[in-house]
C-alpha cells in the first residue's frame, strides 16, 4: 500500500503480513487511511509461522529515493499482532510516474523445525544453502496527482434557498467563476471489454453465470453494494465517471474484483456478499442468492470442497449473514447506511459540514449520480475527508445535522456509533477511545 504525504512528492509504502481471514479487513483499514492498493504480480499467499521473519527489499529504481531508511527491512510475523513495516520515498519535483518493486523473501533458520509446532527460533541470517527467490513481488506505481486550482470569487452575502442548489442559472457561482475542488484519484486503465469475457475456467459457485445473474438484478443503486463489500467509495466514484463503459460493465468490474479477492476464503466471499445485499436494502436479491445456494447445496454441490462444508454449516447451525452489526463510524460503509436512513435529504447540511456551495452544486448537477441518496453520500464523503480525523468528522456530523434539523440522520449517527462502540469497547484501538470521547458529552455512553 502507498500514500502521498500531504501535497508534496513524499510517499510512504506500507507492507503488512497478516492471516488470510484478516486480509480484507486490514486492507480496508489502510484504504480508509488514504493508502492506495498495489497489486502483487504473483500470488502473495504463503504459509507463515509465529515469530517467523521476512525480508522486505525495494528494487534499485527506488533505493536512491529513500528518506533515512534502509532499502530492506525485516518483518516478523505474530499471529495475534498487527505486523507491518514502512519505507519513505522522496520523489523528484517534476516526476510524473515512478515504478519499482517490493520483494518479500523468507529468512530461513538453519536449524530444523518441528513440523507440528510454530517456529520459535529468532534469526537474522538467511539460509545460504537455499536459492534467494522472493515469496512475492509487488509492483509499485506512484503518480503525480494534480488537483484543479480553486479560484476564490468575490461573492456577495446571500442565503440561498434549495432552488439555488438545484438550478445553476439562479446562483451567482457558475463554473466560469470558480472551479470545484473535488478531485478524483488516478487509476489504472480498465479494459472493460476484456473483463466482459469473465473467467470461464472458474467452476466454483461464484462462476460467471452467478455474477451475470446478480448483475441482472442490480439497478442504479449498485454503488451501495460495492461500497458495503469493502471497496472504497473514491474508487467506485472513479469508475462511475468513466464515460467509455456502460453501467453493466462498471458493475461487472467490481463483481469480478470481489470474486477474485475472495477465492482463498472457505465461503468464497458469500457471507460478505449476502450481508452487503441485505444491508443495502435488497432483501429480494438476498433471498434469490440463498435459494440458489440451497439448490446448489442439495443437487450440484461437491461435498469435498471447503465451500460445501461452509454452506452445510451455515444452513444447519449458524446465521449465514449478520445484518445487525454496524461499521466503524465515518467509514464509507457507515456513510452509505446513514444516507439510506434519510428519506428527505436537506442538502444545506453540506455547507454546515464545510463543503463549499460550488462543490455542493457540482455534486447535485452530476448526471452520473442517479439518485438524491447517492448525491448526499458524495457530499458526506467530501465533508468527512475535509476533517482532520474521523472522530472530528463524527462530532461535526452530529452538530451539522442538528443545525439543519436533519434529526433522523443525527439520531442514526449517534445510535450506530453507540452500537459500534458497545461491540468494540474491549478492543485496544485508539479510535474506540476517540469515539467514546465524542459521545460522552452527549450523555449517551454508560
Amino acid at each position: 500500500m502507498s500514500k502521498r504525504i500531504g501535497n508534496g512528492n513524499t510517499f510512504t509504502i506500507i507492507v503488512e503480513c497478516t492471516k488470510v481471514e484478516n486480509a480484507e479487513s486490514r486492507k480496508q483499514y489502510w484504504l480508509e487511511e488514504g493508502y492506495t492498493d498495489q497489486k502483487p504480480t504473483q500470488s502473495s499467499w504463503f504459509d507463515a509461522y509465529s515469530r517467523y521473519k521476512y525480508r522486505c527489499k525495494l528494487s534499485k529504481s527506488f533505493q536512491n529515493l529513500l528518506v533515512n531508511d534502509s532499502d530492506e527491512v525485516y518483518l516478523q510475523f505474530h499471529a495475534r499482532r498487527i505486523n507491518y513495516q514502512c519505507f519513505t520515498l522522496q520523489m523528484a519535483e517534476n516526476f510524473d510516474e515512478a515504478k519499482g518493486d517490493l520483494q518479500i523473501f523468507s529468512v530461513k533458520s538453519t536449524k530444523a523445525r518441528d513440523e507440528n509446532k510454530d517456529l520459535s527460533i529468532r534469526t537474522e541470517k538467511p539460509d545460504k544453502t537455499q536459492p534467494d527467490k522472493p515469496l512475492a513481488t509487488i509492483s509499485i506505481q506512484l503518480f503525480r496527482n494534480v488537483r484543479p486550482p480553486l479560484i476564490t470569487p468575490n461573492i456577495p452575502p446571500m442565503s440561498p434557498t434549495m432552488d439555488d442548489f438545484r438550478s445553476p442559472t439562479k446562483t451567482t457561482m457558475t463554473p466560469l467563476d470558480v472551479a470545484p475542488s473535488i478531485s478524483r484519484m488516478s487509476m489504472k486503465v480498465v479494459n472493460f471489454k476484456e473483463e466482459a469475457k469473465g473467467d470461464p475456467s472458474w467452476k466454483g459457485f461464484t462462476n460467471d453465470s452467478f455474477l451475470h445473474g446478480l448483475l441482472d438484478q442490480l439497478d442504479e443503486e449498485w454503488y451501495k453494494l460495492v461500497v458495503l463489500l469493502g471497496i472504497p467509495y473514491k474508487e467506485v466514484d472513479n469508475v462511475l465517471h468513466m464515460t467509455e463503459a456502460t453501467q453493466d460493465q462498471k458493475i461487472y468490474h467490481f463483481l469480478l474484483r470481489w470474486r477474485d479477492s475472495s477465492r482463498a476464503r472457505d465461503d468464497l466471499g458469500m457471507a460478505n456478499l449476502i450481508t452487503a445485499v441485505s444491508k443495502g436494502g435488497r432483501r429480494d436479491i438476498c433471498t434469490s442468492i440463498l435459494l440458489d445456494m440451497k439448490q446448489w447445496y442439495e443437487i450440484d454441490g461437491n461435498k469435498k470442497t471447503k465451500f460445501w462444508r461452509w454452506v452445510n454449516k451455515a444452513f444447519t447451525d449458524s446465521d449465514i449473514y449478520n445484518p445487525g452489526d454496524y461499521p466503524p463510524p465515518m467509514s464509507d460503509q457507515f456513510l452509505v447506511l446513514l444516507t439510506q436512513s434519510i428519506e428527505n435529504p436537506n442538502f444545506e447540511v453540506g455547507v454546515s459540514l464545510g463543503v463549499s456551495r460550488v462543490d455542493t452544486n457540482s455534486i447535485l448537477e452530476d448526471k452520473f449520480m442517479a439518485t438524491e441518496e447517492h448525491k448526499l453520500l458524495a457530499i458526506f464523503v467530501e465533508a468527512r475527508d475535509k476533517k482532520s480525523s474521523k472522530s472530528e468528522a463524527l462530532r461535526g456530523f452530529v452538530n451539522a445535522m442538528g443545525e439543519v434539523e436533519m434529526l433522523v440522520g443525527k439520531k442514526w449517527v449517534i445510535m450506530a456509533a453507540e452500537n459500534w462502540l458497545e461491540a468494540n469497547k474491549k478492543n485496544d484501538d485508539p479510535f474506540v477511545k476517540e469515539v467514546e470521547s465524542v459521545l460522552r458529552p452527549m450523555h449517551l455512553t454508560s
